[in-house]
């Protein structure tokens, strides 16, 4: 293996983008604090926050627009400072409303895009193929819905091939049926094109949905960073059991060494610390002379553990 090829081979086998101690101040606020990102080959990285977190600070350090006070920026295994236009050749971002030529068609739009990066002719056709607008190229973009016209920008992103993509709230102002496209169009990118995506957003349950990895930040501070199941385990799954006489049952649950609560719609609420509780519950309750009319297993939604995450964040900044 010649040493370009070993080069080339190192990079894919690292992060994507990683950040050391990346720090931002805006006089005395501090706006981004020592971030750690880790963000992983060919996944979709849900990058989360409540508003004034710091996720747009740090998506514009990430792509050089500005300098951060402290701290380093590496993306494919690169100092960002050491060849910022090199590596920016290979992203495509959208950070900010699509600024597009409405008097112009889509199609028209993208080979304004292609004669300024000197891309090739075939690639207009290939990226609508791949946002799924072949049919409204050639209509102008007045006429295009919001959805629309977020496609087309996502579309004049992907005509330089970038291997990473930086979204900053990209189903921001969308129906229902436009944030549908956007999402569809997000999660088939790793998969199919070998694109990571870096996606900031306040739409939790979309992000659910599509990411493979989240990083929370609240003032500035990284709360989280891993896969959604390694977030959902650190608030326990619940068994909820309707079952008859639940105040009996619950006390011979928490007998056995079970963790027990009732809910307010009269149901038995069991931690499982383990998936296979939930039959051995279930056995012991029907043994134990009990109806059990239904069981399920609750499992902590992206946006009840991010909740719990920065208002726990907040509390303990204001004690501070």
């Amino acid at each position: 293996m010649g040493r370009n090829e070993m080069s080339r081979h190192s990079e894919h086998e690292k992060p994507v983008i990683q950040t050391v101690g990346l720090t931002r101040r805006f006089g005395p606020v501090l706006a981004v604090d020592h971030l750690g990102l880790r963000v992983e080959r060919q996944s979709v990285y849900g990058f989360l926050g409540p508003n004034g977190a710091g996720k747009t600070t740090t998506i514009r350090m990430l792509l050089g627009l500005i300098q951060p006070t402290e701290g380093q920026v590496l993306i494919f295994n690169q100092p960002l400072s050491q060849d910022i236009a090199g590596i920016l050749r290979r992203i495509g971002s959208l950070v900010e409303a699509p600024a597009l030529y409405p008097h112009l068609t889509g199609y028209e739009n993208l080979e304004v895009t292609r004669r300024l990066i000197g891309g090739r002719p075939e690639q207009i056709q290939r990226v609508l193929s791949i946002v799924d607008m072949e049919r409204d190229a050639h209509r102008l973009v007045r006429g295009y819905s919001t959805g629309m016209r977020q496609r087309l920008a996502l579309a004049r992103c992907l005509m330089g091939e970038p291997e990473l993509l930086i979204l900053d709230e990209p189903t921001n102002g969308l129906d229902p049926a436009g944030i549908h496209e956007i999402r569809e169009l997000i999660r088939k990118l790793p998969q199919e094109h070998g694109i990571t995506v870096f996606l900031s957003s306040h739409l939790l349950a979309e992000v659910e949905q599509v990411a493979t990895h989240l990083g929370i930040i609240n003032r500035g501070k990284l709360l989280f960073q891993g896969t959604l199941r390694e977030l959902q385990a650190q608030r326990q799954e619940h068994l909820l059991v309707d079952v008859d006489r639940p105040e009996e049952a619950g006390r011979i649950l928490a007998a056995e060494g079970w963790q027990t609560a009732h809910t307010p719609g009269g149901q038995l609420s069991v931690a499982l610390p383990r998936d296979s509780d939930a039959p051995k519950i279930n056995t012991l309750l029907v043994e134990r002379g009990f109806e059990v009319r239904s069981f399920s297993i609750h499992r902590p939604k992206l946006e009840e553990v991010f909740l719990e995450l920065t208002q726990s964040a907040e509390s303990q900044g204001e004690a501070r």
